[in-house]
């Protein structure tokens, strides 16, 4: 057959930069390309296999080595005694030797040994724990004829299989199988697995496969974190549910004026009522709500129709022995909010000289809510205490 000539098959090595651990796989991409094209003049002439092979190997470490090489096997061609012809085959293996010596990892035998003894097979994938086993067996030097290798090799097989595998009743003998045979037992061993697991998987009902296996989701209702009760005054698993209408938002001063202005609640914004007889207190419950302050109500207290009541005018009994300031204060105070809902204005200041006076703008925007028949009254009221207006 003649010598093929032109553009190669396949693909061409990468390039080799002289890294130790990159040498086994540039000699194998090399000899992929020689098996693709066996009958180019490249690899059917050693002189040329060896020129194309250097012809791969280029950077700063491993130039000075490759032009050795060029004159070596130039020299050893051209040289006067016994000179070698470009086809003679060691110059090919010369070569092959000088590479291995100066770029082959030296201590490639000692980690495929480790990797060895660390292999295991993952799941039922015995063919991929059989490749690479014998790879690194290769690489080690370890022939499978030998006990230690198939010592090694039986150590990597999970417990589960190995059990069947000896176990099983035919002619397998443990003490005297060969490499083959114990790869050959532990094949039939996955493969009659992984049949009856599909036999069972798609013969037998769901329901079947889970018998025994299926644990209730019903959780009796004391046991469960939370649930919704639609008593929102209820207390659930130990917590109160907040009711954001608890939280009270609070009045400006401003509010306030214009609130005593117009005679309105300061819990319902409505006329005709003060805020500690609001009937919208009653129809709120006093809860807490994590993350806010809780607000204390006074208790509300039903209207009772059987006590006597105190007309319009009818004088309060006071403590003679306050200052007539004082009395109004209190007066005026009686008929204003509790303190919960608003900060009481003092009616009362003391002057630089240290003699007490009226606050007389507090006093007429505590009267504005007054009809006029109620100030004239609280006016007679207010000379009976002795005020000169």
């Amino acid at each position: 057959m003649a010598a093929a000539t032109g553009r190669l098959n396949g693909n061409e090595p990468d390039i080799f930069k002289g890294s130790r651990h990159e040498s086994e796989d540039f000699l194998k991409e090399f000899d992929l390309l020689w098996e693709m094209n066996p009958t180019h003049t490249l690899f059917t002439v050693p002189y040329t296999r060896v020129m194309a092979a250097l012809s791969y190997i280029r950077g700063t470490i491993v130039n000075d080595w490759v032009r050795d090489q060029i004159a070596i096997t130039k020299d050893k061609i051209n040289r006067a005694n016994n000179p070698l012809l470009k086809t003679d085959e060691d110059l090919w293996t010369e070569f092959l030797a000088n590479f291995k010596a100066s770029f082959t990892d030296i201590s490639i035998k000692e980690h495929s040994y480790r990797k060895m003894l660390e292999l295991r097979m993952k799941g039922d994938r015995i063919d991929d724990y059989v490749a690479r086993f014998k790879h690194l067996a290769r690489e080690a030097g370890f022939p499978l004829t030998q006990i230690g290798t198939i010592d090694i090799f039986i150590k990597g097989i999970p417990k589960d299989i190995l059990e069947k595998m000896l176990e099983r009743d035919n002619n397998f003998n443990p003490d005297t199988a060969t490499f083959d045979e114990w790869v050959k037992q532990a094949q039939e061993i996955i493969k009659k697995s992984v049949r009856n697991a599909n036999i069972i998987g798609t013969a037998w009902p769901a329901s079947w496969k889970n018998r025994g296996q299926h644990k209730s989701s019903w959780t009796p209702r004391s046991q469960t974190t939370s649930h919704r009760n639609n008593n929102s005054n209820s207390i659930v698993d130990g917590y109160r549910p907040m009711d954001v209408d608890v939280i009270r938002r609070t009045i400006t001063d401003q509010e306030k004026e214009m609130y005593r202005r117009k005679g309105l609640c300061f819990e319902c914004k409505q006329t005709g009522h003060m805020a500690r007889y609001c009937p919208e207190k009653k129809k709120k419950p006093q809860q807490q709500s994590q993350g806010y302050k809780r607000t204390q109500y006074k208790q509300y207290k039903p209207y009772d129709s059987n006590k006597p009541k105190r007309q319009f005018g009818q004088q309060k009994s006071y403590n003679k022995s306050r200052t007539p300031f004082a009395r109004i204060a209190q007066f005026l105070d009686s008929d204003d909010e509790s303190e919960e809902e608003d900060t009481v204005v003092n009616t009362v200041t003391t002057s630089k000289s240290g003699n007490k006076e009226l606050n007389i703008s507090d006093i007429a925007a505590r009267t504005s809510r007054f009809t006029d028949d109620q100030r004239e009254e609280w006016v007679k009221e207010m000379k009976n205490l002795g005020v000169d207006f």
